[in-house]
């Protein structure tokens, strides 16, 4: 839009290269058409849009890249990254490249907390088979042919550390909109051996009794274990 001047950058505001991930962000002052305060609130406004930046960028919210020719492409929203070894990764974008399989309907992919990396993603995935198996782990054949796509179509540093599969365990809003932050703090919880702890979900959630279907897999997958990652991913047989 004219007047706007839009722009990637990194968590400490400076600007990356093109065609590398980044926050979307629009340089101040903004074009007399955009919008510059909350309704009666400007202190919000303020610690919404401008202070993670400290004023200088007003942070979007959204994650993408620009590419060479100025074209840009959001990818996700900010809070759905995946700090993988200091490597953003997408993880619509890690949705992407497992939908992609011909056995998988659907996905939906967190970050799981890894000590050595900081985080991994961790994959909820609903197959398209009619006789596909009960157990909360995927067959080994189709995650290592998972595995392989996402290695392919983003690069190794998104190999996965773990899959769930099953049926009916992706919360999502009356709207359709994924809820990945229950399915990331079930996970979250699982590492920690919280297993039974409340995860609370919007009011717009379509149908809450999902939520307990993710948890149930997730502990299933688990082993009921704590203490890293490794407990989840250890029965994932990647």
């Amino acid at each position: 839009m004219p007047g706007f001047d839009v722009r990637a950058v990194d968590d400490e505001g400076n600007e990356v290269k093109r065609g590398k991930m980044g926050n979307i962000v629009m340089a101040i002052p903004l074009a007399p058409t955009g919008f510059r305060t909350l309704w009666q609130d400007d202190e919000r406004f303020y610690n919404s849009y401008l202070k993670r930046f400290d004023g200088k960028w007003l942070d979007t919210g959204d994650a993408g890249m620009i590419d060479e020719e100025g074209y840009i492409s959001i990818m996700s929203r900010s809070d759905d990254l995946i700090n993988t070894a200091g490597h953003r990764l997408s993880t619509g974008a890690i949705e992407q490249a497992i939908t992609s399989h011909p056995l998988v309907a659907e996905a939906s992919v967190v970050g799981i907390p890894d000590s050595l990396k900081g985080q991994l993603p961790f994959a909820f995935v609903t197959l398209s088979t009619p006789d596909h198996p009960k157990s909360a782990v995927p067959d080994a054949a189709v995650a290592r042919e998972i595995q392989r796509r996402v290695r392919d179509e983003i690069g190794g540093i998104a190999t996965l550390g773990g899959i769930i599969q099953g049926q009916g365990m992706i919360p999502k809003t009356r709207s359709g909109k994924t809820l990945r932050r229950v399915l990331r703090e079930l996970v979250e919880n699982a590492v920690h051996g919280d297993f039974d702890k409340t995860v609370p979900w919007p009011a717009t959630i379509e149908d809450p009794s999902v939520v307990e279907v993710a948890r149930a897999k997730v502990a299933s997958t688990s082993g009921k274990r704590g203490g890293s990652h490794k407990a989840i991913e250890a029965r994932a047989k990647l």
